[in-house]
């Protein structure tokens, strides 16, 4: 058990804070940021493009806990709600006791879709084709006209159920019916991070689909680096940071998730000041912006100056050159109508940042790759947590880290 592990959440806020605001303010006086040890390194295009690779990939992600749905969306007993995970139609039930269940979204019987969208369930879950009902907990209850149907067990036909589990506001399924789900160990030291982020007491305010041709990955790598900011992002999220200063850290099995934070403007008031135990005791909120990397495609954004946070799901095509994120905006539960006024512009700027200024990038490095007159791209040092997302997926699928250093006289 580690230290941080056995911190009240608030104490683990105050202490993770004062700890992320001194590294920027030291980065701040040395031109510096956190670099990976390894130096510059090369990515090779079949990352990208390689199509056994890509199918490895999603393979992959059929096997581990996968971010479903958020606590907030299953609101009360016998709540539901139904997602496309991959091509996998899932469906998420609040059971009486208020735990969650997860079930494939089909019945036993011809296969049929049993619920759409969300919202709640009566008495029994109903197949809108042949009528046979379920209970909550997936057991086969009732066959139509059962004289005609001919035997048939109920206790052997109920749905397929999915390894489900829910923690720190989120609610996780794998994709495997007969696989087993640890959650605790998946997350490890990385729960205490998530926790930070408060997300049960959150609930979603608007929700994307936003599919591109690009690689999932190529999408990824934007979420995992300030070096773009001050550029990309110049008309809208470039004015709050400094672009380029940031840290990065590697938590649970493996060091598969990440957190990294980005240095906002107040950094450098803070880095001038004489006595810096005074500015961290002074801390009213935190001088950067935090994104959470929940392995293998979520990012959780978390700014500590507003009261919103974003969830990112990035999902690998059936090509190596399609994808598609899940977005969602969130806010404070109990948020009155003049707060939600209040943070609508940044919400706006924000999704306008991902949208319009993020996504519009990797198309164009999409096109080079598969033009094949490209054969390679380089990660700076000041990017660790762009090679360190490729390791980690490499390393999960038994294989070498992708990366290797700049070829002298490159």
């Amino acid at each position: 058990m580690t230290i941080e592990s056995t911190m009240s959440t608030g104490d683990l806020a105050t202490e993770t804070r004062r700890a992320l605001t001194l590294r920027h303010i030291e980065h701040i006086r040395a031109g510096t940021t956190d670099a990976h040890p390894d130096g510059v390194r090369v990515i090779p295009a079949s990352e990208y493009t390689d199509p056994e690779l890509a199918a490895a990939e999603r393979a992959l992600m059929h096997t581990v806990p996968l971010v479903a749905a958020t606590s907030s969306e299953l609101a009360g007993p016998r709540s539901y709600r139904t997602e496309m995970l991959f091509d996998v139609p899932v469906m998420l039930v609040r059971q009486d006791d208020g735990s969650v269940k997860a079930f494939l979204n089909s019945c036993s019987h011809r296969g049929a879709r049993l619920l759409e969208g969300s919202g709640e369930i009566g008495k029994r879950i109903s197949c809108s084709y042949h009528a046979w009902t379920y209970s909550l907990s997936g057991e086969l209850k009732s066959v139509t006209q059962p004289a005609k149907f001919g035997k048939v067990e109920l206790c052997d036909n109920g749905l397929v159920e999915l390894p489900c589990a829910e923690r720190y506001g989120l609610i996780f399924v794998m994709l495997d019916a007969q696989g087993e789900m640890d959650i605790d160990a998946y997350l490890g030291d990385f729960g205490p991070q998530l926790a930070l982020c408060n997300l049960d007491t959150f609930t979603v305010a608007d929700e994307r689909t936003l599919p591109h041709d690009v690689n999932w990955k190529l999408a990824m790598c934007g979420y995992l680096e300030s070096y773009h900011v001050k550029v990309v992002h110049a008309k809208t999220l470039a004015a709050a940071f400094i672009g380029n200063v940031s840290t990065h850290d590697a938590f649970g099995p493996d060091g598969r998730h990440f957190r990294t934070t980005w240095s906002m403007n107040e950094v450098v008031d803070m880095a001038e000041a004489d006595d810096v135990e005074a500015v961290l005791d002074g801390l009213q909120y935190a001088p950067y912006n935090t994104v959470l990397y929940l392995w293998p495609n979520t990012f959780i954004t978390a700014p500590d100056f507003i009261g919103i946070r974003f969830i990112n799901r990035l999902f690998p095509g059936h090509q190596p050159h399609e994808q598609i994120t899940h977005y969602r905006t969130m806010i404070p539960a109990h948020m009155t109508d003049d707060e939600r006024a209040t943070v609508e512009p940044f919400q706006q700027l924000t999704r306008t940042a991902v949208e319009e200024e993020d996504y519009a990038q990797v198309p164009g490095i999409n096109r080079a790759i598969r033009s094949g007159l490209r054969d390679s791209l380089l990660v700076g040092e000041n990017e660790p947590s762009v090679t360190e997302a490729h390791r980690v997926m490499a390393r999960a699928l038994g294989r070498p880290n992708p990366d290797r250093p700049v070829a002298p006289g490159k």
